[in-house]
């Protein structure tokens, strides 16, 4: 194409110079020329690409790790989840052998402490008293039966008992307040004697039965060796029936270990074979013995409570 400079020589001549240094600060890519700024478009857009996949693999990686470890937390989360579950089930079972556990061992506590309560130092020796009832008895009397009936009360216990007494006779001006009273168990055992009288007179018979209850109550008996015993007299110990059991160990008396007192049930006539009889029935009971049973007062009081 044919190109014509229409300026004048002058204005030719700065207009070209003018080019020439506007050539010289147009910036350069990749060598200035067509061919050279293509190459740099692409290095460019090279890096570019690059410096993104970077970005995206490192955001990935770190994405993935952050996954990682909450997968694992909530895998172990889960495993001590059934962990608990299977130690909250062994607990239970273990808790129930433990109640078990402590209802045997009050069953067993309770039982212990009645034993011990009839295995107490006053304890009576049953085979020495059925001894001693043979030989204290007259030839017209003969026994029939014997019955032994275990008996339990609960009552104010003995030591509360006193401290109420001793509170109620104290003056009201200067006693405190007032003591509690605490309930206890004890345990006793009755002895019923069933036997008959005879004799020919039947006016004889009653009184009979009223001279074997005498006996009882008096009757005392020497320790020969710690497997025998035998009845003495009143002489021999130099006491009358009147008075107060002697103190020689080697002496005991038929009642010692029982309460004083023999309930004596009325005697009725009835016939045995071709013979008339007056039967006759006693009642003896031991001493009331305590009984230190685990847990019984908060029974008591639970009972209280439901009334």
């Amino acid at each position: 194409m044919i190109q014509i400079n229409l300026l004048p020589s002058k204005k030719q001549a700065k207009a070209a110079k003018g080019k020439d240094m506007g050539a010289a600060a147009a910036p350069s890519f990749g060598g200035g020329g067509r061919d050279g700024g293509g190459e740099g478009s692409a290095i460019g857009m090279l890096l570019a690409t690059l410096a993104i996949l970077v970005t995206i693999g490192s955001i990935g990686y770190f994405a993935y790790g952050k996954y990682a470890s909450i997968r694992d937390a909530r895998v172990a989360c889960e495993t001590k989840e059934s962990e608990v579950k299977k130690l909250e089930a062994i607990l239970k079972n273990l808790e129930s052998e433990l109640k078990d556990l402590k209802e045997i061992n009050l069953m067993l506590t309770n039982e212990i402490a009645v034993l011990l309560a009839l295995d107490s130092p006053n304890r009576i020796l049953w085979c020495e008293k059925i001894h001693q009832l043979t030989q204290l008895a007259p030839d017209q009397i003969f026994l029939t039966k014997l019955q032994l009936l275990d008996e339990s009360l609960i009552k104010v216990a003995d030591d509360a008992k006193k401290a109420l007494d001793d509170w109620s006779k104290a003056d009201a001006t200067k006693r405190g307040p007032k003591p509690e009273t605490r309930m206890e168990m004890y345990v006793r055992q009755r002895l019923r004697i069933t036997g008959v009288a005879y004799a020919p007179k039947s006016a004889e018979r009653g009184p009979l039965t009223r001279q074997y209850q005498r006996l009882l109550q008096t009757g005392r008996f020497k320790r020969e060796d710690k497997k025998s015993v035998r009845m003495v007299s009143d002489a021999e110990i130099g006491v009358t029936l009147a008075a107060a059991p002697t103190q020689d160990a080697d002496i005991v008396s038929f009642m010692s270990g029982f309460a004083p007192g023999i309930q004596y049930n009325n005697p009725r006539t009835r016939p045995l074979g071709q013979l008339e009889v007056v039967e006759f029935t006693y009642d003896l009971q031991t001493a009331e013995t305590p009984v230190r049973y685990s847990g019984f007062e908060e029974t008591i009081t639970k009972v209280g409570a439901k009334k």
